[in-house]
């Protein structure tokens, strides 16, 4: 990492990045962007986020988070409002401003799940009409392996600029989990994959901003493509296994929860995860950046079809369950509280949650929903008093220790808790308890 290397244009530019004498463009202000450009801003970086949304680039000047992320408020104002962060709309106007930037846009997967580079691809467009002569390049954006080499390098090339030479370029991907951004984008290790050494050393002195111990590996543009895919489908597919598990102990009329307890408690090769609802936009979608050279990745797809099918099996649980106590699905209505697609944040791409109430909705069964995140949900207290069936499909923090509001609607007659979370026990003797993993009576 000291090697010297010539002072060139990309010479210059790292030894100005050192002494934070640059600006940085992040470019995307969504869930990943937003946090990112604020921690950069906190870390004495002066700072622009760029974004198409216009809404959402007039509240970020305005200092208000346009999502939930713990801390997130307060650390906009701050950068807000002593000038380290900027928010502009659109893109072409501030690319003569930046020195360093940071590609943050959306990378979905299409109807037919192949990756969607329709954002990434316009910005590296943008890129390539400029000057990018002696600035430096990172996509954070989650890509198919060999997306660097492939697809962005050759695209920003049409500019008749050769990257490692006139310009920087590197990936170095997010890792990050939602809810606990701005503490995980300082405390990470950085995954630095440059297209050559002054781009992995640009791209290193960069993230050391953020903190001074960040632990910085580089290595190839292709490994650390690899490295972010493989560590979310390491995820999900565990989280597979677990959900496997529930259904298995359930037919043996078993407790998941209580053999899983029992198989990790003391035992060094333990870990076993809980059983529960399992997506979102990283764990749902990484796997299918996989398919690009190998199309029968079977672990990956079968770990898929049991997170993904989940929701439906609960769903046909919970109407089994209605009609055994004897009531019409059409008459009783279904309260479903969650509908993140995880614990205590407010998004709800690519949730599990969400799949079990539109599952339930196109049948034709009505349903109220509450999340104390999600904006536009129906109020606890509306759903509770409204619902004969209680489906706890987010393991929010504030849906703990929720039996004795249970027990003052007497108009619930049946609980399905998907986590767990839920003392049965404590539950009036008139209401059905049932949970993901558990025994049936």
């Amino acid at each position: 990492m000291c090697k010297s290397l010539p002072m060139g244009e990309l010479g210059k530019l790292l030894a100005n990045v050192r002494s934070k004498n640059f600006n940085l463009v992040v470019i995307g202000l969504g869930r990943i962007g937003l946090p990112l450009a604020v921690s950069f801003a906190l870390a004495g970086i002066k700072t622009i986020g760029v974004d198409v949304n216009e809404e959402l680039v007039k509240l970020v000047n305005e200092g208000k988070a346009p999502f939930y992320e713990e801390g997130l408020d307060e650390a906009l104002k701050n950068v807000i409002s002593n000038g380290y962060l900027i928010a502009i709309k659109g893109f072409n106007n501030i690319i003569i401003q930046g020195d360093v930037f940071i590609v943050t846009v959306g990378t979905p997967l299409t109807e037919d799940v192949y990756p969607d580079y329709t954002q990434l691809v316009s910005v590296l467009k943008s890129l390539a009409r400029t000057e990018v002569r002696g600035k430096m390049i990172i996509i954070k954006s989650t890509v198919a392996p060999g997306t660097l080499e492939n697809v962005v390098r050759p695209l920003l090339e049409t500019s008749g600029l050769k990257a490692g030479i006139d310009f920087g370029l590197a990936v170095v991907p997010e890792r990050i989990v939602e809810g606990k951004a701005l503490y995980e984008i300082k405390m990470l290790p950085e995954i630095v994959g440059g297209i050559n050494e002054i781009s992995s050393q640009i791209a290193a002195e960069l993230f050391k901003h953020l903190n001074p111990g960040k632990k910085i590996i580089i290595t190839k543009p292709i490994v650390a493509e690899l490295a972010k895919l493989f560590t979310n489908v390491y995820r999900y597919v565990n989280f597979a296994l677990a959900n496997e598990f529930a259904l298995i102990a359930e037919q043996y009329g078993a407790d998941a929860r209580e053999i899983i307890r029992v198989a990790n408690e003391d035992y060094p090769r333990g870990g076993i995860p809980m059983p529960g609802f399992t997506g979102g936009p990283c764990l749902s979608k990484d796997g299918y950046y996989l398919l690009q050279k190998n199309i029968f990745p079977e672990f990956i797809m079968m770990a898929w079809r049991v997170n993904e099918y989940l929701p439906q099996y609960v769903a046909n649980k919970v109407i089994e369950a209605i009609r055994k106590l004897g009531l019409n699905i059409y008459s009783t209505t279904i309260g479903v509280l969650g509908l993140a697609y995880k614990k205590d944040i407010d998004d709800v791409r690519y949730s599990p949650a969400k799949k079990l109430v539109n599952y339930l909705e196109r049948l034709g069964i009505k349903v109220l929903v509450h999340d104390p995140y999600v904006k536009g949900t129906t109020p606890l207290e509306h759903v509770l008093a409204s619902s004969q069936v209680l489906i706890i499909a987010v393991n929010h923090s504030q849906f703990t220790n929720l039996e004795n509001v249970i027990n003052n609607h007497q108009n619930i007659l049946l609980v399905y808790d998907v986590w767990g979370i839920i003392n049965r026990e404590k539950l009036r003797s008139n209401v059905k308890y049932l949970a993901l993993g558990a025994p049936y009576e």
